[in-house]
């Protein structure tokens, strides 16, 4: 074999092996990427009408947009202290509850609807 092929056969096989990877791994970030988002929205925010209730807003704006709970409930952990509280709201048919940590939201689960 000439050296000017076998060079030229190395080069192509090693660019097509490398884009192959390159690809995958771009595919694989762009899913991560995706999933992540799609949760962070899911679970990081509620809207009331136009107005949101974002993770990290004061306790005194959630009580503004959805008034006060219909139950409440302290957090512990597993010695008995004090963490949090839960807030449980039923809005449009759907369970919404609120972590409350340090006059915060903490998160905000929502559970499907009746």
């Amino acid at each position: 074999m000439s050296e000017r092929f076998l060079s030229r056969r190395i080069y192509n096989s090693g660019m097509a092996i490398g884009t192959s990877t390159m690809k995958n791994i771009v595919a694989c970030a762009a899913l991560c990427t995706l999933l992540f988002c799609a949760n962070a929205l899911a679970s990081d925010m509620y809207r009331f009408g136009s107005r949101l209730v974002v993770v990290g807003d004061p306790v005194t704006k959630l009580i503004d947009l959805a008034g006060e709970p219909l139950y409440r409930e302290p957090i512990q952990n597993e010695y008995g202290a004090f963490e949090g509280e839960r807030w449980q709201y039923k809005i449009d048919g759907a369970v919404v509850t609120f972590i409350i940590r340090d006059a915060k939201v903490n998160r905000i689960d929502q559970a499907p609807r009746d």
